[in-house]
C-alpha cells in the first residue's frame, strides 16, 4: 500500500523547446520595459516644455508654443523609436544567444511540486512560483526573474487541455503556503 499520495505523478508532459518558444517568452510585456518606454516619452515631452532653455543649442528658432510642442513630440518620438529598436535588438540577442537543449524535457506534475527533467533534475514547489502567464501558444511558469518553465501548446493534446492545466496550476499556487 502506497505511503504518500503526494509522490504520485498526476500528469506527465514530454516536449522539446525551440528558439520560437524562447522568443515567445522574451516577447512578453515586462514591467521594466514598459516603464522604460514611458520614462523616455515623459523625458521627451519634458524637453519639449523646456524648449526655450534649449533653444541656444538648436540649429533653428521656434516662435510659438505649437512649434515647441512639435519639437517636443519629435524628440519624444525619436526616443521612443530608439528605445523600441534597442529593446528589439536586446530581445533578438537574448533569443539567439540562448542555448537550445538537444534533449527533450519531461515535466512530471505531483500533488506538491513539479519535477523537471532536462539532463538535470529540478523540483519547483507550488509556493516558489511567482507567476503563471498563459498565452495562445504557451504556459509560462515563472519561479524567479531568471527561472522560467516554458510549456508550449504542443506539449498538450489540445488548447483546452493547456488552459485547464493553467487553471489547475494557478489553483495549486493560490493554495500553497507562502
Amino acid at each position: 500500500m502506497p505511503s504518500d499520495p503526494s509522490t504520485y505523478i498526476s500528469r506527465r508532459y514530454h516536449y522539446r523547446l525551440t528558439r520560437a518558444d524562447w522568443a515567445a517568452y522574451e516577447g512578453l510585456p515586462q514591467d521594466c520595459i514598459i516603464s522604460l518606454r514611458v520614462g523616455i516619452v515623459v523625458l521627451g515631452v519634458t524637453v519639449g516644455w523646456y524648449y526655450e532653455r534649449l533653444q541656444p543649442w538648436l540649429p533653428f528658432e521656434a516662435n510659438s508654443n505649437a512649434q515647441t510642442l512639435v519639437v517636443g513630440a519629435a524628440i519624444a518620438g525619436l526616443w521612443f523609436a530608439t528605445s523600441t529598436l534597442w529593446l528589439s535588438l536586446r530581445r533578438w540577442r537574448r533569443v539567439t544567444n540562448r542555448a537550445i537543449a538537444d534533449r527533450d524535457r519531461i515535466i512530471e506534475v505531483f500533488a506538491n511540486h513539479v519535477g523537471l527533467h532536462r539532463g538535470m533534475s529540478a523540483i519547483i514547489t507550488w509556493g516558489s512560483i511567482k507567476q503563471i502567464i498563459v498565452t495562445a501558444g504557451h504556459v509560462f511558469i515563472i519561479e524567479s526573474n531568471s527561472d522560467v518553465l516554458i510549456m508550449p501548446l504542443r506539449a498538450f493534446e489540445s488548447a483546452s487541455e493547456m488552459a485547464a492545466y493553467a487553471v489547475w496550476v494557478q489553483q495549486k499556487i493560490d493554495s500553497a503556503p507562502q
